[in-house]
C-alpha cells in the first residue's frame, strides 16, 4: 500500500506515524481517532509477533494450533484487512 521497502515493525511504524502517516485510517483529529490509528497500529504489530514471527525465526517442522485459536487469528486478519480497505 506504500511502496516502502521495510518489514516487520519497522514498516508498520512508519506507515502508520501519527506525525506523517502513510496509511491513515481516520483524519488523526482528536485523541479518539489518534487512539483508533494507533490501535490497529499495535494490532498488526501484534499479530505479527504471534504468527509471523515464531514461524519465521525458529525452525518449527509443525505449526501447532488448535482450529479455534486458527479460527480468531483468521477472524483478526480479516478485520485488519477490512479496515484498511476502508483507508482514506
Amino acid at each position: 500500500m506504500t511502496g516502502l521497502y521495510a518489514d516487520g515493525n519497522a514498516l508498520i511504524e512508519t506507515a502508520f506515524s501519527t506525525s506523517n502517516p502513510l496509511i491513515k485510517i481516520n483524519l488523526i483529529k482528536s485523541d479518539t481517532d489518534r487512539s483508533e490509528h494507533l490501535g490497529l497500529m499495535n494490532a498488526i504489530k501484534g499479530l505479527f509477533g504471534i504468527i509471523r514471527n515464531p514461524t519465521a525465526h525458529e525452525p518449527k517442522i509443525k505449526f501447532a494450533s488448535e482450529e479455534d485459536e486458527a479460527l480468531d487469528l483468521m477472524n483478526l486478519v480479516s478485520y485488519i484487512h477490512k479496515r484498511l480497505d476502508k483507508v482514506l
